[in-house]
Parts: structure tokens; sequence; C-alpha cells
């Protein structure tokens, strides 16, 4: 069944796949147009789903069985987090589906359709149409940065790439001039509304420049389309098509017209029936991503710590103040018991080696008296039990028998010590220890080291040595959880290499999208001097031709 948009304009039923644009300002039919595409693709069978920033789609329900997720009128709310839920339904059921974000603010419609549109081109391999309306949020052509630039690259992926995975877009904006240029480009063909700003008009000029009609033809089109009226559109499709522009006059929708401006003075009416579609079970699928979500939401927790601490500042008594006694009673015991543990250990080294010292003085009286003078006070040497258990004041750690450790030095061998029994290689030992391995510095802080007894080397890996963690190690100083380790790593390499780990947290990434996630060009030195540094601290790896980051800073 083809689609049959006005008296002269009809398009194939393989258009399903196919990447389309439609543009033009409020009150000219674009979204009536984009209505009647949708219309006959779910008449044809063809699966169809719509992300609505505006709320303006729910009347299709009056006529066509399609589920609504979302808004007003929705059959099921919608959380901003269910992205990649959603996604999963869309291509498991192959079922119309309308997503309504209305409601949502700009961030949470962004952070959906970002998880949506990955979600969707990893896993979709049949025909399916999306329609992308109010497109340049989304897609913007300038201020793409942080969360906005990962869609900008999720949603070049299905554009750009989607047809060998079934996927086809319409995308739909007021605006071309704001429309991400890279993709605009990539429509063909082209609906055009009436538009009256220059910004948009050059920006449909700068469209049929780049295929190749020339100056004279452009500015009769654009001053065309400037005079168009409700309903009327031009067809640019030089590519797909390979036809002149043609002017036509777009159908009217067959369902309920939903976006219809309210009139003053008039009860606007409603659909007479909606068909009605039964989603139960993704509903319970996605209250089940929804808590997963939230038990994980750094952004969650660190409200509830926030709420704990005004309670802790209004002094409400949150806990049992007996049980804290218990538990700080029991930690002292275990404290005890760890340092005498220790003391016991070590009283046991000394005795062996006393008893060694005292057979070598022994075997050398032939050499005098003199020998059993110099091993006996060494045999006779005692430690202190107060000695070992006074902790040491913190920043202030030193050797006894070395009052170099400090410094730079004295954050290399922590680094290590509160890891243990973490190994790292020595780029990493650096940049966790803010110093540059190819100086001088480093090689003397080392050899320091490595004289104290401190570190040692372990194949290609540096370590701690149990003088080292004993002395000076701390686990609560290192970080535990996954966003801990990222933080720390953020703050250890700088701006660009920071924006890289935050990109390949939602997902791996070619070379080219990470740039185009991250803002940079993937050609530029910079670019590949980042890389560098992500690679030789061990923080991504290859897999194909796709980066992701290692297991340890992946929640």
């Amino acid at each position: 069944m083809s689609i049959k948009l006005s008296r002269n304009m009809t398009l194939p039923d393989d258009a399903v796949t196919w990447k389309m644009g439609l543009i033009g300002r409020t009150g000219k039919g674009k979204t009536n147009t984009a209505i009647v595409m949708a219309e006959q693709m779910i008449e044809a069978g063809s699966p169809v789903v719509i992300l609505d920033p505006q709320g303006d789609w729910w009347g299709l329900r009056s006529k066509y069985e399609i589920a609504i997720l979302g808004g007003d009128h929705g059959d099921i709310p919608l959380d901003p987090r269910a992205g990649e839920t959603v996604a999963d339904f869309v291509v498991a059921h192959r079922h119309p589906v309308l997503i309504d974000l209305f409601g949502m603010g700009e961030a949470e419609m962004v952070r959906f359709a970002t998880d949506f549109a990955r979600r969707l081109w990893k896993a979709n391999r049949e025909a399916l149409h999306i329609f992308l309306d109010e497109a340049d949020l989304f897609a913007p052509q300038s201020g793409a940065k942080g969360p906005k630039a990962q869609c900008l690259g999720a949603w070049q992926n299905v554009v750009r790439r989607g047809r060998s995975r079934g996927l086809g877009c319409t995308m739909i904006t007021q605006r071309a001039a704001v429309l991400n240029k890279d993709l605009l480009t990539q429509a063909d063909p082209l609906f055009v509304h009436g538009l009256s700003a220059s910004r948009d008009l050059a920006a449909v000029d700068e469209y049929l420049d780049y295929y190749g009609i020339d100056r004279k033809e452009r500015r009769g089109i654009t001053a065309q389309i400037s005079k168009l009226q409700v309903g009327e559109c031009f067809v640019l499709s030089p590519g797909t098509l390979e036809i002149d522009p043609l002017k036509i006059a777009v159908s009217k929708r067959k369902s309920f017209d939903s976006s219809a401006t309210p009139v003053a003075g008039k009860t606007r009416s409603g659909p007479r029936s909606l068909a009605k579609v039964d989603l139960s079970a993704l509903e319970k699928q996605m209250a089940t991503t929804i808590e997963d979500a939230k038990a994980n939401d750094p952004k969650l927790l660190k409200d509830e710590i926030r709420e704990l601490k005004k309670q802790l500042d209004k002094k409400t008594p949150v806990v049992d103040g007996k049980a804290i006694d218990r538990a700080v009673q029991s930690a002292r015991k275990e404290v005890n018991k760890h340092w005498e543990s220790q003391l016991k250990k070590l009283e046991t080294s000394h005795g062996k080696l006393a008893g060694r010292l005292i057979a070598i003085a022994k075997l050398s009286q032939t050499n005098g008296e003199a020998a059993v003078e110099v091993f006996r006070p060494l045999a006779a040497k005692t430690y202190s039990v107060e000695r070992l258990s006074r902790p040491r004041p913190a920043g202030k750690a030193e050797l006894a028998n070395d009052a170099r450790i400090g410094g730079g030095a004295l954050r290399m061998v922590q680094v290590l010590a509160d890891r243990s029994p973490a190994r790292f290689t020595e780029s990493q030992w650096a940049t966790l220890a803010k110093l540059k391995k190819s100086g001088g510095t480093w090689s003397t802080y080392k050899s320091r080291l490595l004289q104290a007894g401190l570190v040692a080397r372990d194949g290609n890996y540096w370590v701690a040595t149990e003088d080292g963690i004993e002395q000076f190690g701390d686990p609560r100083r290192a970080p535990q959880s996954a966003e801990e380790i990222r933080e720390q790593w953020k703050g250890r390499l700088g701006s660009g290499p920071s924006r890289m780990i935050e990109a390949l947290i939602e997902a791996p990434m070619t070379r080219g999208e990470l740039a185009e996630a991250t803002g940079l060009t993937a050609t530029a030195g910079t670019f590949g001097t980042y890389l560098s540094r992500l690679r030789s601290n061990g923080l991504i790896e290859n897999e194909g031709e796709y980066l992701h980051l290692v297991e340890t800073l992946v929640d």
C-alpha cells in the first residue's frame, strides 16, 4: 500500500525506512502532514513510533489502535529514565506507539530521547518509522554540550545509519535554521510548509544548494515558500524521488485534530471514542526499571544524604544512641584484637631474629668478644606496645629512619597503600599521585620509597609493601564505588578526558561518535591526546571499532 499525501503526491510503501524532513512555521499545516503520513503507514501495517514533546498527537487514538505512553491521555505514565525499556517494547511488539513527553522538563526529555535512540539503534532490525517532532530540541544546530551533545550523537546514528537497521525517521521542526544541518541535509524528501524568517529560508536555500540547484531557481522556490497557504507545501527530493520541486496541497487527517489551536469562546470537543490497548506488562517492566534506577541514582542518593544531614542539624533523634555506643565498643574491641595480633606476630619475628643473631655471635667468638657485644644489644631490643598502637597524626606520617618521606613521596606511597591490594602501572601511579613520571623528581621519590621498603615492583605493576600499608595506608581515603572511582580519575585527568569518560558511561562508541558526543573533532590532535591519556591509564579498551570503559568504572 502506498502513502498518498495529496492528489499529486504518493510515496512508495518503502518510505517507512526513508530519512525525511518536515518544516514550517506554526499554523501552516506541518503537523497535519506528519499525521497523514503516520495514518497511512499505520493503515499499511507498518509500525511507527512518535516522540511528541508538545502533546499534539493523541487524537490518532480516535481512529487507530495506538499505545499512548505519558502525557494527559496516556495509557500509562512515562518516566524520563524509561527510554531503554520503551525502546525494547517498541522493538519486541512492533505496535504503533505514541510517546507523549509533554509534562517533562527539557532535560528529562533529552535524557529519555537519548536512551531511547541508542537502544533502538542497537536493537532494531525490521522496518520501523520514527516521527521526531520538535526535532531541533534533540538535534540542535548549535549549543549542544553535555547531555544535549550525547542526544545529538544518538539521533545522528539513527538518521544517518539507521536504514541498514530498518529505521526511517521524519524530523519535524518549526525552524529549519536551528535544526542540525548535518541531519537536515540527510532529509530527502524535504517537505516545506510556509516560512517567513530569513534564517529559515536561508536554511532551505542551503539545502537546495547542497543538492546542486542553481541560484536563480533556489531564489524562485524560497520566494514561493514564503507565500504558501495553510496546508500547502513544497516537496524537495532531488535525490530519492529525483523530481523537480513540487507544490502540493496535503490531504486532511482522518483522525481527531488534537493539535488544533483553541478558539476563544468555544469549547473544544474531543474524539467520540478512543481505542484501548493493554499495556499492563510494559507498565510492570517500567516500574521495575524505575525502581532500579532510583536505587542507583546519584542525585537521589545525594538528596537522601542531604535530608539526613538536615535531620542531624535539627538534632532529630533518627538513630538509637545505645546502638551507637554498642557499635563503638564493638569497633574498639576489633581494633584492639587487630593490634594484639600484629604485636604477637612482631614479637614472634623478633624472637626468631634474636635467636639467629645470638647464634651468629657465638659462631664468631673466634674473632673475639667484640662480635658478641655487637649482636647482643640487637637481640635484646624490644618493641613498645604503646608505640605500636599510637595512631599517626593525619598528614604528618613519617618514617622513624627516613624523614624525607613527605610531600610528593608521601602521596605516592599513600596512593598504593590506601588501595591495597590493588596494583597500578607506573603511569596510573603517577596520575593518581598528581606527579609527572617523566621528571627527575618522580625518580627521586621512587628511589626513596624503594630504599625505605615501602613500595615494591610486581612485574609491570607497583604495590605497597606491608610496611607501607601499615604506616601510611588508610582505606577510608580510597574510592569505593564505580562513581567514586570515575570522579577520582576525572579529577586527575582534566576536562577533555573527563568528558570522554562521561560519554562512555552511557554506551560504547566509535571514535566518531565519541567526538560528536563530547563536542570534539576526531581528527584533531587534542582528541588523540585525550584518548592516549585514557589508554595509558588503563581506563578504556577497544572492542572492534568501539571504545568502552573498563569494568571498574562502570556501575
